[in-house]
């Protein structure tokens, strides 16, 4: 399930529920997947500096199978930055946005050993089995 969780320290006054399915919706669409599958997650009013500042800041960490990679990164926060400046206040030189380490490590093992990309047992299986049975 693509997710994506943001700790700020935006006052939580600001962090609506119409805020929250905006997001989403932009969240989904940079990612290419159905919304009823993604989540988003806003965590407000933290304790955090970015750059030595109090002033408002964020940390992204969006995990997502099959759209992590360094150019797909760049337009997954773009996207985000922009929606953040926009509604929140964030200054898009103040966010931080890391992918899934696991899965974007992962994705980057898979493109190298032309393993497919894997998203079930039923594809580690028929993998297996034309690869190394036939």
């Amino acid at each position: 399930m693509p997710s994506l969780e943001i700790a700020t320290n935006v006052p939580k006054d600001k962090v609506t529920p119409t805020l929250l399915l905006e997001l989403s919706k932009v969240f989904s669409a940079t990612v290419s997947k159905s919304e009823q599958y993604c989540c988003v997650r806003v965590v407000p009013d933290q304790l955090m500096t970015f750059g030595g500042s109090t002033e408002p800041c964020a940390l992204a960490v969006l995990h997502c199978i099959g759209e992590l990679g360094v150019e797909e990164n760049k337009a997954h926060a773009a996207k985000i930055y922009e929606f953040m400046e926009k509604n929140l206040g964030i200054p898009s030189d103040s966010i931080v946005t890391h992918p899934s380490q696991k899965l974007f490590r992962e994705r980057e093992r898979e493109k190298q050993n032309d393993v497919p990309h894997i998203c079930g047992l039923a594809n580690i299986i028929g993998w297996i089995s034309r690869n190394h049975f036939s």
